[in-house]
């Protein structure tokens, strides 16, 4: 029996990620986010993760699956001044009809983020290193609860605000909540390129992947709608540019995109 043999039979499939609660922390000026060592933001165990910008969570769920399975962690690091995170991350074993179709690791996903100027970058690059071709879904949950940082910490609030009505265009979501002082908080989740389905709880998409081919996903996080700075230059590509080989940003110099066109400037989309 040949090697090829023997390791196709005595092959364990992975058909899901191992559970990890330790957490990562990036800051920048009055924002600051915790999620786990895969990126995510789970609202799990002590329910501490999240997106804070001056105390207040304005994102309390950030979930990653490829089809359908948390992929597999290969490794994660923030750089020593918080500012940067990056995680290796691989497809666990697709199955179909009780057989492996897609084997793990023939997927790699470098996922990085920073924060600027009360902002959440994020960047997906993804890769086929298998030598057939690949049809993937991409989701993200999506989720924000706008918790102080007391509640956070345990405190239980007798009377809370309440959410707005969601606003949803073809590539953001905008999560609105009134509190108690009447002031109206929002977060706005916009994408590059369109997710083939979205709604106010997150965000699928369709990946198409050629043997060795590799394509780029970018997602942009913001707190407190605000008029946002003028810098030069634009930090999510035009579609046309996707399919380029993907890079990391660094958080300096950071280009900017216009949220507002999004998240404020468009008709909402029928639900």
């Amino acid at each position: 029996m040949d090697e090829a043999s023997v390791t196709q039979q005595y092959y364990i499939a992975t058909r899901s990620s191992p559970s990890d609660d330790r957490a990562r922390v990036l800051k920048y000026g009055k924002m600051f986010a915790v999620f786990d060592r895969y990126g995510d933001i789970e609202p799990l165990g002590m329910g501490e993760q999240g997106i804070f910008f001056q105390g207040t969570r304005f994102l309390s769920e950030l979930g990653l699956s490829l089809w359908n399975t948390r992929p597999l962690l290969l490794s994660s690091t923030v750089k020593p001044d918080n500012l940067v995170f990056t995680a290796d991350l691989a497809n666990v074993d697709v199955s179909e009809n009780h057989e492996v179709i897609v084997e793990r690791g023939v997927i790699h996903l470098l996922r990085s983020k920073f924060l600027w100027r009360d902002v959440c970058y994020e960047e997906f690059q993804i890769v086929n290193y298998g030598l057939a071709p690949v049809d993937m879904p991409f989701q993200l949950a999506i989720g924000a609860d706008f918790a102080d940082i007391f509640e956070v910490r345990g405190t239980r609030r007798e009377k809370r605000g309440q959410r707005l009505e969601d606003r949803i265009t073809r590539d953001s979501i905008l999560l609105s909540y009134e509190g108690l002082d009447k002031v109206i908080r929002q977060t706005c989740i916009q994408s590059r390129p369109d997710p083939v389905q979205i709604s106010s709880s997150g965000l699928s998409f369709e990946i198409s992947l050629r043997p060795k081919q590799s394509v780029l996903l970018q997602l942009v996080v913001r707190g407190p709608l605000s008029p946002p700075s003028v810098t030069p230059g634009r930090w999510l590509l035009p579609k046309a540019n996707l399919m380029r080989p993907p890079r990391v940003s660094a958080p300096s110099p950071v280009p900017t995109i216009d949220l507002t066109a999004g998240c404020g400037g468009q008709a909402p989309m029928s639900r």
